[in-house]
């Protein structure tokens, strides 16, 4: 089940008494307290008995109705607690009318009761409650098909107004011809609604498991970022799909701060699924490399610190990501200065045990060795030579090559790694760093590094030396 915030104390009321109890069982799983309401004025009651921190609303309670209850709850008299409500997809318009009375968010029947507890988590959280939100017009909600007005930029991929004379993100002037219709850009989900209430504005990049989109969700008018998952062309769909959504629901308890968020998963038509993540506005590790070149130690290893501590929670809750590279790492700039590290695309992720031995998986260049050769076991140890490879690439402003999967199994399983040398040799103010490379890549896993809380570890002791040394310094 998905967590709610901790000692969260619920109030559940739903017309269909076993979507109820298992409401009430997706929250108690994990630490929170559901009393559940049988009906409107049960409901009603109950709120008068005993305060609350949240409420889960059918908007189709008989009697006292769901949006009754709901206008109650927002009595200026009242302390106000975040209310998520669901209805069928028919009854849009009721949804409508529920968040112009102050619902903070919703879902749409059947109830998926862990997209519920996880809904109210994040509404009960400091700082997410959401209030006096307008609601948008609900006519297209409910379809994905992409309107043909629609147009885009080929500059920056971003969906664009027929009339706009230049593009709102990245200010690219209008096209002679004008802006090209979104069906010539080759991705059928640009422009399209998903879920009933994603709308996937623009394209953020080609992953191997899937396209990558910033969504607004046209009820909260917030940006996300959506995965879309085609699992049709798979010999054993069921499998994947089922193997998609229970990866999905153990990277949604995570909660490191370096880790984007997964906030839930929807069943499309067509075989498709629909991942719901944290859009991060920044740019990935790659992209600060070719802009600035090599970084210097202290940065370099700052970000790998921050990388290593979100990775050791996915670690310890018994899962590998597998596919650490420079292109999944994202860079914020702080306002204040300094940079905030977030960890992208857990689309190869795997729980331990699962992992499958005769199937290569990850990026070559940035892969361990038993991750190239069919039939070797991998566990978490493999994400820890990757990270030793990515700080080796912020260092050297290069990523590690090779002629292939079958040149750089070969290398890799013998220990060579060219740019390590390079490193040592190049770089004076690295070879403080140098030692913890070759530790975090050793081509046998029992002699790695075995824990990324070393690693954590072994960057304190080596910055407490260097500070104030002036090629040590960030840039």
């Amino acid at each position: 089940m998905l967590r709610v915030q901790r000692h969260t104390h619920v109030l559940v009321c739903d017309s269909d008494p076993d979507v109820a109890l298992r409401i009430r069982d997706a929250i108690v799983a994990d630490g929170g307290a559901a009393i559940i309401a049988r009906d409107g004025a049960d409901a009603l009651a109950r709120l008068d008995a005993q305060a609350v921190d949240a409420v889960y609303l059918d908007l189709g309670l008989t009697g006292v109705s769901g949006l009754e209850v709901l206008a109650e709850l927002r009595d200026p008299r009242r302390a106000r607690a975040p209310v998520v409500v669901s209805a069928p997809t028919s009854g849009l318009d009721l949804i409508a009318r529920a968040l112009s009375l102050g619902a903070d968010d919703f879902v749409t029947r059947p109830v998926d009761a862990a997209a519920v507890a996880l809904r109210l988590r994040a509404r009960s959280a400091p700082g997410l409650r959401s209030a006096n939100l307008t609601p948008v017009s609900l006519r297209a909600v409910g379809t994905d098909s992409v309107p043909r007005s629609r147009t885009f930029c080929p500059a920056c991929v971003t969906l664009t107004t027929p009339d706009s004379p230049s593009c709102g993100f990245c200010a690219a002037p209008r096209p002679l011809e004008g802006w090209p219709p979104v069906s010539e850009s080759g991705l059928p989900h640009l422009g399209a609604l998903l879920g009933g209430r994603y709308l996937l504005n623009r394209l953020l990049g080609h992953g191997g498991s899937g396209d990558v989109y910033r969504a607004l969700d046209v009820f909260l008018k917030r940006y996300y970022a959506v995965k879309v998952l085609d699992v049709g062309g798979a010999p054993d769909a069921a499998r994947v799909r089922e193997a998609a959504e229970r990866e999905v629901t153990a990277l949604a308890r995570l909660e490191n701060p370096h880790l984007v968020r997964v906030f839930e998963v929807h069943d499309l038509p067509d075989d498709r699924l629909l991942v719901v993540m944290d859009f991060v506005d920044g740019c990935t590790l790659d992209t600060l490399i070719a802009r600035s070149g090599p970084l210097r130690p202290a940065a370099a290893l700052g970000i790998t610190r921050q990388l290593a501590q979100g990775l050791q929670e996915v670690h310890d809750a018994g899962m590998v990501h597998r596919d650490i590279k420079p292109a999944n790492v994202m860079i914020q700039e702080l306002p204040a200065g300094g940079r905030f590290v977030r960890i992208l695309d857990f689309g190869l992720v795997r729980l331990r045990g699962t992992l499958e031995r005769d199937v290569i998986f990850g990026t070559p260049q940035f892969a361990a060795p038993e991750q190239l050769v069919a039939g070797r076991d991998v566990d978490h140890r493999a994400d820890i030579y990757a990270c030793g490879l990515v700080l080796l690439t912020m260092l050297t402003g290069v990523a590690p090559e090779g002629d292939g999967v079958a040149a750089l199994a070969r290398d890799r399983l013998a220990g060579v790694i060219p740019l390590v040398d390079a490193a040592a040799d190049k770089l004076p103010g690295a070879r403080d760093v140098v030692p913890l490379i070759r530790d975090m890549t050793a081509a046998d896993p029992q002699a790695r590094v075995q824990d990324l809380r070393e690693v954590v570890a072994r960057i304190d002791r080596i910055a407490a030396g260097r500070m104030d040394t002036a090629a040590w310094s960030t840039v």
